[in-house]
């Protein structure tokens, strides 16, 4: 079984947390150790002039129920890291941060790297997040979404991640509309098997965020098979 897996998507704001938290839902339930790390978290807000909010792991937490989380790099201003970074006069170590990404996953059974934004978002003024993915040589889950325009956003992330060599494990297709008449969205998942050539893990429906826990592994267990963890080779 792989016990690492990157969590990137076509797009900023794609579900990527959303994602990441109903997968670690489903491994924590299978009994597995589950950790949560986001390397690279931009967009925190200043609490009580010292404290800092850490955006995406708190979503996690607050509906994690025991699963491990982590940041490794903090940084203010909602903006690409390589910006934030500048702004917050930090600079971002790569392989202080693989380190911690590899010092963090010895906890748990499995361990979900989310992405900051999409592939092509810098790091810094030298490395963008798939030159991250790269070194950390891990499996990678591409988040995509059900509007108009998602097949072209899909399979240039996906052309891209198999041009420089990520491995794939699928595409998961968040915020699927239950009922549509759209010819699109109804079409979406045949097509995007097709002109990938990846396999979609699963379709996500549009899920109020402030649904309970419970509600959140009975739709992520209904649309997830997890049976990917160990075919993975």
């Amino acid at each position: 079984m792989i016990n690492k897996i990157f969590i990137t998507g076509t797009d900023t704001d794609i579900g990527k947390t959303f994602v990441t938290l109903g997968l670690s839902l489903l491994t924590q339930n299978e009994g597995l150790k589950t950790g949560v790390i986001k390397p690279f978290q931009s967009g925190a807000e200043v609490e009580n002039s010292t404290d800092l909010n850490e955006v995406d792991i708190n979503f996690i937490k607050k509906y994690s129920n025991g699963i491990n989380t982590k940041t490794t790099y903090l940084l203010k201003a909602p903006a690409a890291p390589s910006v934030a970074s500048k702004i917050d006069n930090k600079k971002i170590d790569l392989d202080f941060a693989k380190k911690d990404i590899e010092n963090f996953s010895k906890h748990n059974d499995i361990t979900f790297i989310e992405g900051s934004g999409g592939l092509c978002v810098p790091i810094d003024d030298k490395y963008l997040i798939s030159d991250f993915i790269k070194i950390l040589n891990i499996p990678t889950i591409i988040v995509t979404r059900s509007n108009l325009g998602t097949i072209n956003h899909t399979i240039l992330t996906v052309e891209y991640a198999k041009k420089i060599g990520i491995n794939i494990i699928g595409i998961i297709i968040n915020k699927y509309p239950l009922k549509t008449n759209d010819l699109s969205i109804i079409h979406l998942k045949k097509e995007l098997e097709k002109h990938c050539n990846s396999k979609i893990l699963g379709t996500i429906p549009e899920i109020d965020i402030k649904t309970n826990i419970s509600n959140i592994k009975k739709i992520f267990k209904k649309n997830i098979n997890l049976d990917f963890l160990y075919d993975i080779k």
